[in-house]
């Protein structure tokens, strides 16, 4: 297994030093190798892999994980994003989240009517569901099911009688269940994800059962995320994953554990060395915070706190690092942080540099 923590192969710092700072930098070499593990896990068995755009938001990057197999289609979180991956050609959408104010809704009809284009979307609420139907576009609708995060969802034993809404509203399609256990993704002992991804997964199966002894097909029951991956495929309940942040990683993901590689970095320059206090030029503007600090690839360094524009570190007072030298930081949390730059920078094993367009971010 490949651990989170090894250094990146490619010379990531000197192959970008024209990259102006803050930036983020990618190991081609490590995603490509990501999404290649994820293709084997997903490609041998009955449960298949949604990856979730939200993750990092760029339409290429998302491309190269369809196109390694074991997908179903790809999954997204707001309506903007649905509307960006509809354009860009993406056949098959589930946004996983509710609709409810006028802009997502319009967004989301704009999606839905796309040529070719399938989109799902999810309801907990008989608004929801109103609303949906008053688009006028042939929408595919999941009912979420509350499988222990308490944020979205019907309560466990209450979506046989909102999927029936559904599925008396014209245009609209009932085709399953979403049940996301977020809350169990990023737990640190695996043998506690384990115990509530099984808790989900009851629940999911009973939501099934109760939906299919009154008649109601479900073609689909969607969540897991990257921290749960393997236990959710193997826990039975679900038909896909909608795992996203693990083709790029970040530092939370980093201690589970996973089989896969850190792929992403913010380079950042040391704009201050006063003893051993470093300040770099990457603060709350380049990385979020709310996981914690980012973690340095560089010996001896510690980051303290993000300002607007500014990490302050500790560093060893035997330290080398000085005014105008970069390090590595790996983003606590992937998906805000990538959602906070314009490119990825990709390295490829060769050293060239490409930018890859965070497209889906507004």
């Amino acid at each position: 297994m490949v651990r989170s923590c090894e250094a990146p192969a490619v010379p990531l710092l000197s192959a970008t030093a024209d990259v102006p700072t803050p930036a983020l930098v990618a190991d081609l070499g490590a995603v490509t190798r990501n999404v290649e593990r994820a293709a084997v896990w997903f490609g041998s068995g009955r449960v298949r892999l949604r990856p979730h755009f939200k993750a990092h938001k760029c339409t290429r990057l998302l491309r190269l994980q369809c196109a390694s197999g074991g997908c179903t289609g790809v999954t997204c979180a707001t309506a903007h994003e649905a509307e960006v991956l509809a354009l860009a050609g993406f056949t098959d959408i589930l946004l996983a989240n509710e609709v409810a104010d006028p802009g997502g809704l319009a967004a989301l009809k704009r999606a839905a009517s796309v040529e070719g284009v399938r989109v799902t979307a999810c309801v907990d609420d008989r608004r929801h569901v109103a609303m949906l139907g008053a688009l006028g576009v042939a929408l595919d609708v999941l009912v979420e099911v509350d499988v222990g995060q308490h944020r979205c969802g019907v309560a466990p034993g209450e979506a046989l009688a909102l999927a029936r809404v559904v599925a008396g509203t014209e245009r609209l399609r009932f085709r399953g269940l979403q049940g996301y256990e977020g809350h169990a993704v990023l737990l640190p002992e695996r043998e506690r994800r384990a115990d509530e991804v099984m808790i989900a997964a009851r629940i999911l199966h009973a939501e099934r059962a109760a939906l299919e002894a009154a008649g109601l097909a479900c073609e689909l029951v969607s969540g897991g995320g990257t921290g749960t991956f393997d236990l959710s495929t193997q826990a039975g309940a679900l038909d896909e994953i909608q795992a996203g942040s693990y083709v790029l990683m970040d530092a939370s993901y980093g201690k589970l554990g996973l089989s896969f590689e850190q792929a992403l970095f913010c380079r950042a320059t040391v704009v201050s060395r006063q003893g051993t206090r470093l300040v770099l030029d990457a603060g709350l503007k380049a990385l979020s915070a709310e996981y914690g600090m980012p973690s340095a690839r560089h010996p001896g360094v510690e980051v303290l706190s993000l300002a607007d524009e500014h990490a302050t570190a500790r560093v060893a007072a035997s330290s080398t690092l000085a005014v105008g030298d970069a390090i590595l930081l790996v983003p606590a949390h992937v998906d805000p942080t990538v959602n906070l730059h314009a490119a990825l920078h990709m390295v490829a094993a060769d050293g060239t540099v490409e930018a890859w367009a965070v497209d889906g971010r507004r």
